[in-house]
């Protein structure tokens, strides 16, 4: 019937040609195929010596690239397809032009694999909130607390931690404000903070002002190489993505250009492969081994760390600064395969430098670094090499460190003692599915004391399901002491959910052999226990604790036995407060972020967190999560059945990144529905009359609530929540437009009376 229709009206278009030239040039309305894809039916302009004109516009809704001769037709700009590097066949009786061109001509797709992309909804918020994390560990007559706190309000962290030591003295740890700017992705710092000066740089706590590279900010960035395959299309495929031989993706892909980028991969070596199958059945594939090496950068980024402070002493006093320092250091990729780094430091009385590479290789990674210091005018340097690889099956890492006498960096002075010749070599294999083989090397000399090595072989097993069998044997030298073995044994076994059991013998000092069992405490709430029994030529020992978890804290008490005539008791107890949303909560240890779930006026609604559930709201309609992962997507859901009958939710699903240190405040609104009820009256200049028979609709950006009006205005709305609404009233070809004012009560119908509209 389609097909009739549409010769008719090819037949009426053609008895409308009569001009001398549409006897040469006839048209015919036909169905335009490119490469197996359909653009559309088109007026098709043709001849007998086998030219094609088609409408331009119809070509560019695939893409097409038009590059050939064109004229205008009946008011439409066509273009020659003889003048075009293309391909076509007109089959008039099926009413199709069938054009082929070249992939280059087509439109590059270029789609983004990357197996972390920021999930659609995603918000970053943040809360002025403040937290206090305290732990407390006695043993025996022995005490020692320890307490963090942080404050947090836009992109500003004020943070502070305290320890009690086992001596009675209080020590403030480090302290600092942190101001975050994601946009740029760096952290500035004024107070203590860790400084990491790279390859032979040394680290330190300094204590004065800090710029940072923080990647940490965009969790979702790719900061190492991305691996891409390209390829070219006749027709639209099917894409399979096979990594390590594990299906990633399957991907539509129209004919063209195309670029897979972002291969979602691990670090080392691997395999991905593309199966494409296109509209006529035909497959084929394309491949690529790859080697990602996982410290290089991506080309034109870069890293760094700017400091410009006091070298502090850690652990004894609270305010034991020394010298000044300043500290640069900066890494940035260059190529795929090559990423470059510099780096100077300087107090007083040292001075230092170095430069680092990373080379990604196809069968490995490798690490070179050199410093040279000058500490109080002695000259020293120091180089290190390093070679690693990677893959399914295995893994082999080969590294050495050569360091002068008198080399120097921020933690260890020209007078200090330090590692002059290091050489390490580890291997790890897999045999099958169930065994893993692993041995280590290492052979260390110091300056001042000596030298040591170690030997050691290592496997694991996996005899049946839900057990493990460990196998280590050790020697080590060491130029004082008498050349040493240690051999150790294994199994642990899963007696039930969140229960093992082991039995482990180890051959040192006589031997000793032991036999333990814990049960971990398992989500956010409940309890666990360990407990193990020892025997050997140095005593023996039994020992017992057992764990406690709740929404306020985690709990330990426990008790150990030595053959002594009194065993040695021991507990601790941790948790957090955090001021948020005008509440204080308490809760289990915060870790790095936290948030306030609200959901006013309903208590008892389930709320989750990856879809895992985490409590139900209180009186207040407020559930505290302590636990999220900072600038990450949190999934946090409510179960919209918990809600009273008389409520609705338009949202039930949030996605939300908080930052670190800091909380957010996650509102779903449900506020009470009501019937209203009400008689409208519109004023004019004529006086008031009744809108009859018409219409008043109430309109929110997630509800729009609608009634029929009687003959006498009478209206009746189900489901308003409470609040101020645009509303619009439409009768006989007017209109009116106001605010519906519902006010805010506990009853389900509420009767507004006469209500106006001017």
């Amino acid at each position: 019937m389609r097909r009739a229709h549409r010769t008719l009206v090819a037949a009426i278009v053609l008895a409308a040609a009569t001009t001398p030239a549409s006897a040469e040039r006839r048209t015919a309305i036909l169905t335009v195929v490119v490469n197996e894809l359909v653009a559309g039916e088109q007026i098709v302009y043709l001849d007998e010596g086998g030219e094609a004109l088609v409408p331009v516009d119809v070509l560019r809704t695939v893409g097409l690239r038009i590059h050939g001769r064109t004229e205008l037709v009946d008011g439409a700009l066509c273009v020659s397809l003889r003048s075009m590097n293309v391909r076509f066949v007109v089959d008039e009786p099926h009413m199709v032009i069938a054009i082929t061109a070249d992939p280059t001509d087509l439109p590059e797709a270029r789609i983004d694999l990357a197996a972390t992309k920021a999930p659609v909804g995603l918000r970053a918020v943040s809360a002025t909130s403040l937290y206090l994390n305290y732990g407390a560990h006695a043993v025996g007559t022995e005490l020692d607390a320890y307490a963090e706190a942080g404050a947090r309000s836009g992109p500003a962290l004020l943070y502070s931690s305290l320890a009690l030591l086992p001596d009675q003295r209080l020590v403030r740890g480090l302290s600092n404000l942190t101001i975050d700017d994601p946009s740029r992705l760096r952290t500035a710092v004024a107070g203590d903070q860790v400084v990491n000066g790279g390859p032979l740089g040394g680290a330190a706590v300094v204590g004065g002002l800090h710029l940072i590279r923080s990647f940490e900010l965009d969790p979702y960035l790719t900061t190492t190489p991305a691996i891409d395959l390209s390829g070219t299309l006749l027709a639209p495929s099917t894409a399979e993505i096979y990594v390590d031989g594990v299906l990633v993706r399957r991907e539509q892909l129209a004919p063209g250009r195309y670029t897979l980028a972002n291969l979602p991969v691990t670090s080392g070596a691997g395999d991905a492969r593309v199966v494409i199958r296109d509209a006529l059945g035909r497959r084929h594939e394309i491949s690529t081994d790859f080697y990602v090496a996982g410290s290089l950068l991506r080309p034109g980024l870069s890293d760094y760390h700017v400091t410009a402070g006091w070298v502090r002493t850690m652990g004894a006093e609270s305010f034991d600064y020394g010298v000044l320092a300043t500290m640069a250091r900066y890494q940035r990729g260059l190529t795929s395969q090559l990423t470059v780094g510099l780096r100077a430091q300087a107090t007083a009385e040292q001075r230092g430098a170095g430069a680092s590479l990373v080379a990604g290789l196809p069968f490995g990674q490798l690490d070179l670094a050199a410093g040279v210091s000058s500490d109080t005018g002695r000259i020293g340097a120091a180089a290190s090499l390093a070679w690693s690889y990677a893959s399914r099956r295995g893994s082999l890492t080969l590294s050495g460190r050569r360091v002068s006498a008198d080399y120097s960096t921020l933690d260890v002075s020209r007078d200090a003692d330090r590692v002059v010749t290091e050489g390490r070599a580890q291997a790890a294999f897999s045999v099958g599915s169930h065994v893993t083989v692993g041995a280590r090397v290492s052979s260390v000399a110091f300056r001042d004391e000596g030298w040591s090595r170690r030997y050691s072989l290592h496997g694991t097993s996996k005899p049946a399901r839900g057990a493990t069998f460990s196998l280590a044997i050790e020697r080590t030298d060491d130029w004082q002491q008498p050349t040493g073995y240690t051999a150790m044994a294994s199994l642990s076994v899963g007696l039930a959910s969140r229960t093992r059991a082991s039995i482990t013998h180890r051959l040192q000092d006589g031997g000793r052999s032991q036999i333990a069992a814990h049960r971990s405490l398992g989500g956010d709430q409940g309890i666990g226990y360990r407990a193990l029994a020892e025997v050997g030529a140095a005593g023996n020992r039994m020992a017992a604790s057992v764990q406690a978890q709740s929404r306020f804290g985690r709990y330990e008490i426990g008790y150990t036995y030595a053959g002594t005539e009194h065993g040695t008791l021991e507990a601790s107890a941790a948790g957090g407060l955090a001021l948020i949303g005008g509440q204080v909560f308490a809760s289990t240890p915060i870790e790095k972020s936290f948030a306030l779930v609200r959901i006013p006026g309903s208590s008892g609604v389930e709320v989750s967190l990856e879809n895992h559930p985490v409590g139900r709201t209180d009186r207040h309609g407020d559930v505290f999560i302590p636990r999220l992962h900072p600038h990450y997507g949190n999934n946090i859901s409510i179960d919209p059945d918990d809600l009273p009958f008389d409520r609705k939710l338009p949202v039930t699903r949030q996605i939300i990144a908080p930052p670190v240190g800091g909380g957010a405040v996650v509102v779903f609104d449900a506020p009470v529905l009501h019937v209203v009820r009400g008689t409208l009256r519109v004023e004019d200049g004529g006086g008031s009359t009744a809108p009859a028979y018409g219409e008043i609709a109430v309109s929110r950006a997630s509800f729009r609530f609608v009634s029929p009006v009687s003959g006498t205005g009478d209206f009746e709305l189900d489901g308003v929540p409470a609040g101020r609404h645009p509303a619009t009233i439409q009768w006989d070809g007017k209109q009116c437009a106001f605010e519906l004012s519902v006010p805010m009560r506990t009853e389900m119908i509420i009767d507004l009376g006469t209500v106006v509209c001017r």
